[in-house]
């Protein structure tokens, strides 16, 4: 499966810039001569194969992490999927049997229970996935451009993507010994557009319990209020919230403290998601996106210490997937923009870091030079993503077409990646100190949109 490394100093020396300073022409060349002799070479047609033995290079780095990160540059890659199959099925063979992903909390109760069942009739629930009939009659239609995103050509091969990959997983869970726990999924995201599932999903845990005090009460309140704003149905889940938390025992003598603990968690995300609903979708939409997206993170930190996070127990090894710029260490030292262009915006403080800083983590991030990808909320949809010589992934190109680079590394030449760098996410610009976000970078040199030759 693995090639030998075959990168000649002279053509490596062409990647650099030309308005570099020679220092930096220096430094730049000296971690490339680096890279080259650390990176674990793939296949590149076979890479998908790759076996959990021949990423023992990587695996080898865990020394027990708690969770393990796999980024990815953009949500619409198809090679995202044989990316993380490829870690997963290593993973697994360490222990790992939990994977939260970015995704609506409520479609993760849904895909946690095809894996459990092989029932696809869950996945047909999935709101990510198109599924609508959840929805309350009397809500705000989303904006024109975000419904519209399920007409976008490239969509149809998304869903067909996750589903394919989900059926992947439930065939590595399947495989496992009899005694040996099953894959478990969850979302750890709020269900930013269409949040009403948690109501659906609050009334499988209520309605076989009905005639109950504290049950009566909790369904009482839960009752939607015909026309009420988003800002009044917080309020409302908050009421719902407290009376949850204040009559604790009883609501765990009437469901069971499993069930208590999860309709908990779904009231809350319920509150979170419908709280970036009223900011993100305020008219004109996209004036707010920014600080709904902030707001966002800032809930998904705030309930680590009382949702998903809280539950598992301490020695639970977990897997996390979702975006680069969501799962970094340290999210102080990113930015969206280039480097150096007095353009950059700073990254706000993320799921990732808050993680970091409880727990031990091994991060990796999937990169890319060129090829094709998705703007999901743009009129055309599908766009082409150019090479750029000042972003390292083009340095990387110059090494291999697929390649594994762990940066844990005491050789003084991979500190080049300590300083600000260029890279991609979501086909633009980002920037920031790699070292301080990933352990390993995982790299393929051209991607495809999902649905396209290719991918």
């Amino acid at each position: 499966m693995r090639v030998r490394v075959s990168v000649i100093v002279a053509m490596l020396v062409l990647l650099v810039t030309s308005g570099a300073s020679a220092n930096e022409t220096t430094t730049r060349d000296d971690w490339v001569r680096w890279a080259a002799e650390r990176s674990l070479i793939l296949d590149p047609t076979g890479w998908p194969a790759v076996t959990p033995d021949e990423l023992g290079p990587v695996i080898d780095q865990l020394d027990e992490k708690r969770f393990v990160f796999l980024g990815e540059p953009d949500h619409y890659i198809a090679e995202k999927y044989d990316y993380r199959l490829a870690l997963i099925r290593a993973l697994v063979g360490e222990g790992y049997r939990h994977i939260g992903m970015e995704m609506g909390f409520s479609d993760g109760v849904r895909i946690d229970r095809y894996l459990e069942t092989g029932d696809e009739r869950h996945l047909d629930r999935v709101a990510t996935y198109g599924y609508r009939g959840d929805l309350r009659p009397d809500r705000r239609p989303v904006p024109k451009t975000v419904r519209a995103v399920a007409e976008q050509p490239f969509y149809d091969a998304f869903v067909a993507a996750e589903r394919d990959f989900l059926g992947q997983l439930r065939e590595i869970s399947a495989s496992l010994e009899p005694d040996e726990e099953r894959l478990h999924w969850f979302g750890w995201d709020i269900d930013a557009v269409y949040p009403d599932g948690g109501y659906a999903d609050a009334r499988e845990i209520l309605d076989p319990h009905t005639g109950v005090p504290v049950v009566e009460d909790i369904v009482m309140g839960m009752a939607l209020v015909p026309s009420e704003t988003s800002t009044e149905e917080v309020a409302r889940l908050e009421r719902v919230l407290a009376l949850i938390v204040d009559r604790d025992t009883e609501t765990r003598n009437a469901l069971g403290r499993d069930d208590a603990e999860m309709l908990r968690q779904i009231v809350q995300n319920l509150i979170d998601s419908l709280s970036f609903y009223g900011l993100a979708f305020r008219e004109p939409f996209g004036q707010h996106w920014n600080e709904a997206l902030q707001q966002r993170e800032a809930a998904l930190i705030d309930r680590l210490d009382t949702g998903w996070m809280a539950e598992l127990d301490p020695s639970t090894k977990v897997i996390l997937m979702g975006h680069n710029m969501h799962l970094g260490k340290d999210s102080s030292t990113l930015a969206s923009g280039r480097a150096g262009s007095g353009e950059t915006t700073g990254m706000w403080p993320t799921l990732g870091s808050a993680i970091a800083d409880r727990s031990s983590v091994y991060s990796v991030w999937m990169l890319y030079d060129h090829g094709t990808s998705v703007r999901a909320l743009a009129t055309e949809a599908t766009f082409v993503v150019p090479s750029h010589p000042d972003r390292i992934e083009h340095l990387l190109a110059g090494i291999g077409e697929v390649l594994i680079l762990p940066l844990l590394d005491a050789d003084p030449r991979a500190a080049w990646l300590d300083q600000d760098r260029n890279f991609i996410q979501n086909g633009d610009y980002a920037s920031g100190q790699i070292r301080r976000q990933a352990d390993a970078i995982f790299f393929v040199e051209e991607v495809n949109a999902v649905g396209q030759s290719g991918g």
